[in-house]
């Protein structure tokens, strides 16, 4: 779960990535985007997740986010 809030953040939405969304693809600040990862990134690598994000001066801007999946249970 990642909360997308912060200075003038009005609302987001997701542009790209690796991952199963549980929720929404777009909402307003401090609406969580929920996902799950289903497999390891590759090895010395993450997944990288890219937001929209939507500011109260009317700008939009991008946001990536650096995932590392690393859980017993998704040895590959």
């Amino acid at each position: 779960m990642l909360s997308l809030s912060g200075d003038g953040v009005v609302a987001w939405r997701l542009r790209s990535g690796e991952g199963v969304a549980l929720g929404p693809l777009a909402g307003v600040a401090g609406e969580p985007f929920i996902a799950r990862w289903d497999r390891l990134a590759p090895l010395n690598a993450t997944w990288v997740v890219r937001f929209l994000l939507d500011y109260t001066d009317g700008t939009s801007r991008e946001l990536a986010v650096r995932v590392a999946v690393r859980a017993p249970g998704l040895v590959e």
